[in-house]
């Protein structure tokens, strides 16, 4: 059987993570430190999914990201820009398109393999 899979396995977390996220641009500029809360629901090395409370206008606008997120012992700190928005639950749930640094790229499947040794994933 040969496997036709162009994209790799999405992993959802069973415990949706909490972390603060930080813009680190909108448009090419730089906004006000203040950080959302914001929570993760599921990731693979290409992006994510979070939720966060509030709207953003993604479609219309370039809106890059800072997430430090701890999934086991040691934060992961994430980059990234949005790229769409849905509502959900008094909130939005973004698509985020990673932009890792190398040393995090080389950390992110190392993390996963540990949550799904503890069943705390599962690959879709």
């Amino acid at each position: 059987m040969n496997n036709r899979r162009k994209t790799p396995f999405r992993y959802v977390l069973k415990e949706p993570v909490a972390f603060d996220l930080q813009f680190l641009s909108i448009n090419g500029i730089v906004p006000p430190e203040k950080p959302v809360l914001a929570i993760l629901y599921n990731l693979n090395r290409n992006g994510c999914r979070i939720w966060m409370p509030v709207s953003l206008p993604v479609e219309n606008n370039h809106i890059e990201v800072s997430m430090e997120i701890l999934l086991n012992d040691v934060p992961l700190t994430l980059k990234g820009s949005l790229r769409w928005s849905l509502p959900h639950e008094g909130g939005y749930y973004y698509g985020v398109e990673l932009d890792e640094s190398d040393e995090e790229r080389d950390r992110l499947p190392a993390e996963l393999r540990e949550l799904a040794g503890q069943n705390r994933i599962l690959a879709q």
